[in-house]
């Protein structure tokens, strides 16, 4: 059912604190720390807390756990003058406490960080957690597992997670579910899983199953999810959908957009809001983002138009409106989605295969990473990855602004596994998944074990 592309683009690695010289409006890309292994490799999507500190996961290193060599690691970059400081806060051993954190962490108003793990836990599947790390008096993190998922109906192998207002989690699952027939995913097409706080001090968590995919027109492998004002979800599925379009990998389909939305009594009712089409940009990995108007928006890792190093496209970025009924209501409606496209990716200057999260600024520009395109003379016959700007042109329209392609040497970042954060400064940061020293065994084949790059100023200096 799955293809092997998370795979590729998990493939990621790097190495030591320098700052790299290019070509990017007038300014430096600067990596801010380069992972060694034994503080973890293959960095994921990063997440900013009010003063300023960037958290994410390493998918794999750290210290050697039972049952592989170096299960993932959380994370801390701590800014001063001139310099970031990184913390390793946990190590996973791969057990009882989970390991291969892929997706990074959220952070609620008290500092606390919740995230998932693909494996470990407690269930005799193994097939992942969820948990918590709280800051302690001595500046130290206290683990906390939360869930370990069974592959039934709450889901296997999760992928994400979100929090709500009220410190409510919600997470999607590779698998699980339901076991349908479904050709495409017997074992479960995978699940959104509801994980909500105790009701009194030291109390457990209370999980709820919210919905299972089937694997037929709703989608398979869901994957990031975003909450509007209302507490309505919002996802992306990686495949399903149209199976029927032989351009979506055969019986595999492109994937969807759906709704979750919540009910007084705590009930959820889903829908499918889209169905993409190649041209649309096919397979999305990501979670969506909204604009202020209410509009998702997001990218295809596939799809688009034709491109040199994939027949299905390089990927594409896309705009999802809501029906005129629902944008006046406030309500979900049962009326039709439109999308709006904005770029499709030509595999070369502009970048190829978009990956993570989208960015908003202050002036609706948007910010996002490719994993591939950009400079070939990195080394890589597909490119090492791009960081772009799209700008709303005044009539109608995006403009595309390439802002930094990676140049992939063992110092230099190469392949941008997540999307992009921006700060309240406007400073852009993310992750690349290969690049680096070489200083550890973990790293060796792989060229490094990942960094932390910084476009130091880019919103408020090209709004301008």
């Amino acid at each position: 059912m799955k293809t092997n592309l998370r795979a590729v683009i998990y493939a990621a690695i790097v190495g030591l604190v320098l700052v790299l010289t290019a070509a990017f409006a007038g300014a430096q890309g600067n990596i801010i720390y380069a992972l060694h292994g034994i503080d973890g490799s293959f960095p994921g999507q990063l997440a900013l807390d009010a003063a300023g500190n960037i958290y994410g996961s390493a998918g794999s290193g750290g210290g050697t756990g039972r049952s592989c060599h170096g299960c993932s690691t959380i994370f801390k970059l701590s800014p001063a003058t001139g310099v970031w400081t990184e913390t390793t806060i946990y190590n996973f051993t791969g057990g009882a406490d989970g390991g291969a954190d892929y997706r990074g962490v959220v952070v609620d108003g008290q500092g606390n960080l919740f995230g998932v793990t693909f494996v470990g836990g407690t269930a005799p599947c193994r097939c992942g957690t969820i948990f918590e790390l709280s800051p302690t008096a001595s500046g130290a993190y206290s683990y906390q597992l939360l869930y370990s998922f069974t592959d039934f109906s709450d889901g296997g192998y999760p992928l994400s997670l979100v929090i709500d207002a009220k410190g409510n989690l919600y997470a999607t699952t590779q698998a699980g579910g339901i076991n349908t027939n479904n050709i495409n995913c017997g074992f479960g097409c995978g699940a959104v899983f509801e994980l909500s706080p105790p009701t009194v001090q030291g109390g457990s968590w209370t999980g709820t199953p919210v919905y299972a995919f089937n694997g037929w027109g709703d989608g398979i492998t869901p994957e990031g999810l975003v909450l509007d004002n209302a507490g309505n979800l919002y996802g992306f599925a990686e495949l399903g959908g149209d199976e029927g379009d032989p351009n979506c990998y055969g019986a595999h389909g492109c994937g969807t957009a759906f709704r979750l939305s919540s009910a007084s009594d705590g009930s959820w009712a889903f829908s499918v809001i889209y169905t993409f089409k190649p041209s649309d940009g096919a397979q999305p990995l990501s979670a969506p983002v909204f604009d202020a108007a209410g509009n998702l928006y997001g990218g295809g890792f596939a799809g688009g138009k034709n491109c040199a190093f994939d027949a299905l496209g390089c990927g594409a970025i896309f705009e999802l409106s809501p029906p005129a009924d629902e944008t006046s209501s406030g309500e979900p409606s049962s009326g039709t989605w439109s999308i709006t496209h904005l770029h499709a990716f030509s595999g070369g200057y502009d970048g190829a295969f978009p990956v993570g999260p989208l960015a908003f600024d202050a002036a609706g520009n948007i910010y996002g990473a490719t994993g591939g395109g950009g400079s070939t003379s990195c080394g890589q016959v597909h490119g090492c990855g791009t960081v772009f700007k799209m700008s709303p042109v005044t009539g109608g329209g995006w403009n595309l602004t390439r802002l930094w392609a990676f140049p992939g040497q063992a110092n230099g970042g190469d392949g941008p596994e997540a999307g992009v954060i921006l700060d309240a400064a406007g400073n852009l940061y993310s992750s690349t998944g290969f690049g680096g020293y070489q200083q550890n065994k973990i790293c060796k084949a792989a060229k490094g074990c990942g960094v932390i790059y910084e476009l130091p100023g880019v919103a408020a200096r090209l709004a301008k």
